[in-house]
């Protein structure tokens, strides 16, 4: 062959934007000068724990984890607890202690860690860090609402200096043996992938932080392959800017000329993030159709999936925009089709082609298709044919005791696409007098829950 393909981003859209823009926050809140002047760690034994006791491990952990993290006005306790007594390898929990004045109560700190870790320094480490960089974040104000969770949380470690250990543990691999049985384990320690790690390793790379020597040979191999595809792309793109390193980036408050010129602009994670901006703006999106059509042509799927939203949201879009969402209802994406669907209930689109379609999407989902039948429930024509399938759910989840908000979502779309449920009951449902007793049990909640939305 003449012709060389050109090599493939790695990871999806949706993962890069999200790893730059909040590897992008968390330098900002740290500060710069923190994240540049981070002690890099590559093995478990640069940090020399102190094994001689249970107790001594534990504090030559946390004190090699604090002098690495920023530093927070007060510590967090570190408390060990057996394994029947934590559900996992560790927690986070604040106690409210109250003082004499109520509005002067103080927030005490606690992480608790599974004895199981004290034969394992490397979770140890990573369990810790990521727990201390959740307490860091309980301090920061303004709060983001993403700034407690695991996406935000688990990458501070890594700024900090902790990702190749980060990577080692991603996923672990133990053997074990007892009484002449053995076998092996396998585990996860962090919110990230080994992949995602090399990624956001490779990210910091371009700061003046200066990494290890041959720091991609001490990565472990899946990391190392997505972090050496990072660093290639960033040579063939010297002058590029990223989510991460831009002055200027996608964001609700930006004007709308300036989303719609990322939208339609070379680089698909300003792309995806100029979508999302757009799609925060409470009032319909002009000027966008193009560009949000060529954006659903994509071969990444979270590209596709943002994009069909944007075109529910067009101010006056064409038959171009139907059609597609028609197309995309067939794709063999389940989330890419479920949310074509969505969009053709907000436009009003006829869904009277793909009820086949929607049908087996209903059984292949059961209870977790709870989103797609709220959908399903506001089109504005009937679809007859689904009735029968969704009897088909309303014998299994009286069947099975389900939980009343998939009983709730199975009455709201039969009555949307049936004039008379009970009939509809009786004709195709095989346990009817239990499904016709759900239902009188259920009328009541269903007028709450559409008294409600309406009032919204």
């Amino acid at each position: 062959m003449f012709w060389r393909r050109p090599p493939r981003r790695p990871l999806s859209a949706r993962q890069r934007v999200d790893l730059e823009l909040l590897l992008r926050r968390t330098v900002e809140t740290i500060g710069h000068s923190i994240a540049h002047s981070a002690q890099w760690v590559t093995d478990i034994a640069q940090l020399e724990i102190d094994r001689s006791s249970d107790q001594s491990i534990v504090e030559s952990a946390n004190l090699a984890v604090i002098e690495r993290l920023p530093r927070v006005d007060t510590l967090p306790l570190v408390k060990i607890v057996a394994t029947d007594e934590i559900d996992g390898m560790s927690d986070y929990i604040i106690a409210q202690e109250a003082s004499n004045d109520a509005s002067q109560a103080a927030a005490e700190a606690t992480i608790v860690i599974n004895q199981e870790l004290l034969s394992d320094p490397l979770r140890l480490v990573m369990e810790l860090a990521n727990q201390h960089a959740l307490h860091f974040w309980h301090q920061v104000e303004p709060k983001h609402p993403l700034d407690t969770t695991p996406l935000t949380t688990h990458l501070l470690p890594i700024c900090s200096g902790f990702g190749f250990l980060a990577s080692d543990a991603s996923l672990y691999d133990s053997q074990w043996s007892l009484v002449g049985y053995s076998g092996w384990t396998l585990s996860r320690s962090g919110y990230y992938s080994a992949q995602e790690i090399g990624y956001a390793i490779a990210t910091l790379a371009g700061e003046p932080n200066a990494l290890p020597r041959n720091w991609l040979e001490r990565l472990r191999a899946d990391s190392s392959e997505t972090a050496a595809t990072v660093l290639r792309h960033q040579e063939q793109n010297p002058h590029a800017e990223t989510l991460f390193n831009a002055r200027q980036i996608p964001s609700s408050r930006c004007d709308d000329q300036q989303l719609l010129t990322w939208l339609s602009g070379d680089s698909p994670d300003f792309a995806l993030a100029a979508m999302e901006a757009l799609l925060l703006k409470d009032r319909p999106i002009r000027n966008a159709e193009a560009a949000t059509l060529e954006l659903s042509h994509s071969k990444d799927a979270s590209i596709v999936h943002t994009s069909i939203k944007l075109l529910a949201k067009l101010a006056s879009p064409s038959s171009l925009v139907s059609d597609r969402i028609h197309h995309l209802i067939k794709h063999r994406d389940l989330a890419i089709a479920i949310e074509a669907i969505h969009s053709a209930v907000k436009l009003d689109l006829p869904l009277d082609t793909h009820t086949k379609r929607i049908s087996r999407m209903i059984r292949r989902l059961e209870r977790y298709g709870q989103l797609l039948l709220n959908s399903l429930a506001e089109t504005k024509v009937a679809l007859p044919p689904m009735v029968p399938v969704l009897c088909e759910q309303l014998d299994l989840a009286v069947r099975d005791g389900t939980e009343s908000e998939w009983l709730i979502s199975l009455f709201k779309c039969l009555g949307t696409h049936t004039i008379s449920p009970e009939q509809a009951i009786d004709q195709h449902c095989k346990q009817k007098e239990e499904v016709l007793r759900a239902l009188q049990s259920a009328k009541a909640q269903i007028a709450s829950v559409s008294t409600r939305q309406t009032s919204a």
